[in-house]
């Protein structure tokens, strides 16, 4: 029977599967946040604050779910995690819609301070 190894001894699987969830969070979380602006009649202008809400819940899942894998860097791992989060926001906007750069530091920041701080509730977690 052949025997698999543990995910800390994976180089890319961790970093994917914490891709994947951090993404399903933010998309569950920018579905919770429509409905909310629907029930509640917000005003659109509302949109980008909760849509940065959203994105820094998928990122602090993500970086909690490989940081918990890993079992040691957080910091670098949530890093990572909040990375790769951040790009695939980035080419999602590139192709579907426009990306301004001061809108873009701000998405960076909050990506990568609440991937960061996930790696760390991971590891010590």
């Amino acid at each position: 029977m052949k025997r698999f190894k543990s995910l800390k001894k994976h180089l890319f699987l961790p970093f994917i599967l914490s891709l994947l969830a951090g993404g399903a969070v933010c998309g569950l979380a920018l579905i919770f946040n429509a409905l909310i602006m629907w029930i509640m009649q917000f005003p659109v202008e509302w949109s980008y604050f909760l849509s940065l809400l959203a994105l820094s819940c998928g990122c602090l899942a993500g970086g909690f779910i490989l940081g918990r894998q890993k079992r040691r860097e957080g910091i670098k791992q949530g890093l990572l995690c909040g990375s790769g989060l951040l790009l695939i926001c980035l080419v999602l906007g590139l192709a579907f819609g426009d990306v301004s750069f001061g809108g873009f530091f701000g998405k960076a920041l909050v990506c990568w301070l609440t991937g960061a701080a996930g790696g760390v509730l991971g590891v010590n977690g």
